[in-house]
């Protein structure tokens, strides 16, 4: 657990979105069929899939669906209930893998699905009419993981080699692998790691202005809100494009008691995460305290200065003990 802590206030605060990004199955093999099933997952983000793409087996002119189901496609081959329709095209001319590598080309529209950090998305592609194949390749087995990028995993599905949508006579194939890009936004984390904050302090938990709806356990409907007491919040988002995300943060209240400040003359500064000492206090012993009252540090001042760039991001206590005083201060490294 991480503690963050600030004078006034501790600020979650999130940019909405990263920048968009592709992900990528190359052309490395030459398997054709009419129609393929494959999964995608989400690794550590929540992401909105806004495009796909593929390649062709054999150059030419086709009609081709993707249907989309959340979860896994496995066992829902033949159930038209279980899918949704979310995009098409029509006379569609893909490139041809016949000459990888190649670049897949893209459907003509924005789907914008919507996957949660560990979740799989399943989608079926489909041709209806046309000539050529879907290309795909067979150097794994179905649901082996295929690809792995920075935010989605691909699993190796199973194609089927006729026209008609869901046709429960198959013939099924199993074993292949998409091939063809996805073209992605990561949403970015919504609350942050857990925190631990001292007491009367407040928490600032900010999911950004980017959103159509809010949702918060305390029953807020705002983009913020400020907490002050020990538990678990929630929070329920929805995006421009009617992605729904949600996410937590266990917030910690401790009472801190022993962060008491007291200073004498001649007392120490900290500026730019540096202990600028007097003279007087030369040969004299600091010790350093976590946010939690574990002593990490223990030295002799031997100059007038004490670099604490080492230290990890969080409020710590610095005391000074020589014959005549005690000089203790709080501080923080962000």
């Amino acid at each position: 657990m991480r503690i963050i802590v600030l004078w006034l206030f501790i600020l979650s605060a999130i940019d909405c979105y990263a920048q968009n990004a592709i992900f990528s199955s190359p052309c490395v093999g030459t398997f054709s069929r009419k129609g393929l099933f494959f999964d995608v997952e989400a690794k550590q983000s929540n992401i909105i899939i806004n495009k796909l793409s593929l390649l062709a087996q054999n150059p030419g002119t086709r009609d081709i669906y993707i249907y989309y189901k959340k979860g896994t496609f496995f066992g829902f081959e033949t159930n038209p209930n279980a899918w949704t329709l979310v995009d098409s095209a029509i006379n569609f001319t893909p490139n041809s893998a016949l000459n990888c590598p190649i670049p897949p080309t893209p459907f003509p529209n924005d789907m914008n699905i919507c996957v949660e950090a560990g979740e799989r998305a399943a989608f079926y592609f489909i041709m209806t009419n046309g000539t050529g194949t879907i290309e795909s390749h067979s150097n794994l087995s179905t649901n082996s993981l295929a690809v792995s990028g920075t935010d989605l995993n691909l699993y190796t599905g199973i194609g089927q080699n006729t026209l008609t949508p869901f046709n429960a006579a198959g013939p099924f194939t199993n074993g292949l692998t998409w091939q063809g890009d996805i073209y992605y936004t990561k949403v970015a984390s919504l609350l942050g790691p857990d925190t631990t904050i001292c007491a009367p302090q407040s928490l600032l938990l900010n999911v950004g202005l980017g959103y159509t709806s809010y949702l918060w356990s305390t029953g807020d409907t705002i983009p913020s809100i400020t907490v002050n007491q020990s538990g678990t919040y929630y929070v329920a988002v929805t995006t421009f494009t009617g992605c729904s995300f949600t996410d937590s943060i266990v917030v910690n209240v401790d009472p801190c008691a022993f962060l008491n400040e007291h200073a004498e003359k001649n007392e120490f500064v900290l500026i730019d995460k540096q202990v600028h000492f007097p003279v007087v206090m030369i040969g004299s012993e600091y010790y350093v305290w976590n946010a939690m009252g574990q002593l990490i540090e223990q030295k002799i001042i031997t100059g007038a200065t004490v670099s604490l760039q080492h230290l990890s991001p969080g409020m710590y206590t610095l005391s000074v003990f020589n014959s005549k005083s005690v000089n203790t201060r709080k501080f923080i490294i962000n």
